[in-house]
């Protein structure tokens, strides 16, 4: 074998040595993009469970303020009607009293 002949063998090494490392560097690309993939899926099923418990947390807030709020309303017309009653009563106190006046 000559000179010429053992370096193309040597370039046919290294062809196969490059062509080897190309695959495990192309198998180290796709389990990485396959690991990205699966954390940012991850990621996504987190944050939509963050954000479910955040929409429960504000409708069960929403539904408290509600209730408040339902409860101050009714307060207030239970206030109000009580003061009507005592106007009236007043009211018909004092023409029970002009009555008395005419009698």
């Amino acid at each position: 074998m000559n000179a010429y002949e053992a370096e193309i063998n040597i370039l046919k090494l290294d062809m196969v040595t490059l062509s080897t490392q190309l695959k495990n560097a192309k198998q180290k690309c796709s389990l990485l993009e396959e690991k990205f993939m699966t954390e940012a899926e991850a990621e996504v099923i987190n944050i939509k469970a963050r954000l479910d418990y955040v929409n429960t947390f504000n409708k069960v807030e929403m539904l408290k303020l509600k209730e408040m709020f339902q409860e101050r309303m009714l307060s207030e017309k239970i206030k109000q009607k009580k003061d009507l009653d005592e106007g009236c009563n007043r009211s018909i106190e004092s023409l029970g009293n002009l009555l008395k006046l005419f009698e």
